[in-house]
């Protein structure tokens, strides 16, 4: 009932500069992953509200000048995962798939400080959720939001991971309505540009 979202978000994507630039300027776009141990399923990734944490992600990475895109994205039909009915429509994907195969062969491994970096069991519940939840009218979902505790307590006896986050994956290219360079602390290169996706042109600022 409450898979259509209102109102725009603010996500932020770690790469290297040169292809920040492109993707800005409109002569490139992010190739959307397809791993099968991806956390939330296949498309393109965001950070919720936090280029900081993208650009460490792009300097994990090791990128060539590690930089940040930033992105106006409308979630539209969304499976969000931080709420019941979202929990609930990946759980009837698995009872469902358990039903037809039995156990999944694929499992959630590469464990670090008791969080799974490899996605293997939730990636193939997502994307069962996704083809059996379609739409008539609407079609399957066009985003997909999941939040994640990850990393060490920010103070001795905390209930706050310093590395906790939102991601948001993108499933329908549709729905990233403008890149633009993030303004802060970090210069993440020159100049301020801006860019909506529907239009042949870029303003720069």
């Amino acid at each position: 009932m409450y898979t259509e979202q209102t109102g725009l978000i603010l996500g932020f994507h770690g790469c290297s500069e040169r292809l920040a630039k492109r993707v800005i300027s409109g002569k490139d776009e992010f190739k959307p992953s397809e791993k099968p141990y991806d956390w939330l399923g296949k498309g393109t990734y965001f950070w919720e509200r936090d280029p900081r944490r993208a650009y460490e992600f792009a300097v994990q990475k090791k990128s060539t000048k590690p930089s940040v895109v930033g992105a106006f994205i409308d979630p539209g039909r969304c499976l969000d995962l931080r709420c019941r009915e979202g929990q609930e429509v990946v759980r009837s994907a698995y009872k469902n798939y358990y039903q037809k195969y039995g156990v999944p062969e694929q499992k959630n491994t590469s464990f670090t400080d008791g969080i799974p970096l490899k996605r293997e069991l939730d990636c193939l519940m997502i994307e069962a959720a996704c083809k059996m939840d379609r739409d008539p009218d609407k079609g399957t979902f066009d985003t997909v939001i999941g939040t994640f505790i990850e990393g060490k307590e920010i103070f001795p006896g905390a209930g706050i991971c310093d590395k906790t986050h939102t991601q948001i994956c993108v499933r329908n290219p549709d729905c990233i309505l403008g890149y633009f360079n993030p303004r802060g602390e970090i210069d993440f290169y020159p100049p301020s540009l801006f860019r909506l996706r529907s239009e042949e042109y870029v303003l720069s600022f």
